[in-house]
């Protein structure tokens, strides 16, 4: 869902979660690919054929 843009907020409707659970998510996975943001998340993703 990040890699389409969508908001946490529209992430969190679709997967029928709270935002702070899809924000929390997302902290993590930033941690785990070692990036600090959404594009770089994306990339790095792609980059390592995740996505």
């Amino acid at each position: 869902h990040l890699s389409k843009g969508l908001s946490y907020n529209a992430i969190a409707d679709n997967l029928i979660l709270s935002t702070g659970t899809v924000r929390k998510h997302i902290e993590n996975i930033y941690k785990k690919l070692q990036v600090h943001n959404k594009l770089e998340a994306v990339q790095k993703a792609k980059k390592n054929n995740l996505i």
